[in-house]
């Protein structure tokens, strides 16, 4: 787990030097601004989310420089979706990877930048995911 946790970390790290862009190849992705007082209520919004879709939801605090928090949401369908504030404390990145035959992914990511676009900034990273 610790090695993945860096490897994300670094990954983060040297996207946020080049601005905005997709850092990791998924599906759709979103940096979301959360202030720190605000962590707890940002974290149950995506747990309650994750549960009201189907979604196994596991939420895992991250050793750093700063209060880091990894959220993964995973579907039955195959479809996965993780959030991690892993460049600063009130960056999140969050990425859908969507499952092989998974035809309702975007309705699940509409939905939940809808629910999360309510109460936090959300800005969305232009997609270079290769079609399937």
């Amino acid at each position: 787990m610790r090695r993945v946790a860096l490897c994300c970390l670094a990954i983060f790290v040297l996207s946020c030097e080049r601005g905005p862009k997709m850092i990791i190849q998924s599906d759709a992705q979103a940096w979301v601004k959360v202030a720190p007082a605000d962590r707890k209520n940002f974290v149950d919004t995506l747990v309650t989310f994750g549960k009201s879709r189907g979604y196994s939801t596991v939420v895992r605090d991250v050793p750093g420089e700063w209060p880091m928090v990894m959220v993964r949401m995973t579907h039955n369908r195959g479809t996965v979706i993780n959030a991690a504030n892993a460049t600063e404390e009130i960056n999140y990145s969050i990425a859908v990877f969507r499952g092989a035959s998974d035809e309702e992914w975007s309705t699940d990511w509409r939905d939940l930048r809808s629910q999360v676009a309510t109460s936090w900034q959300w800005q969305e990273v232009p997609s270079t995911s290769k079609p399937r």
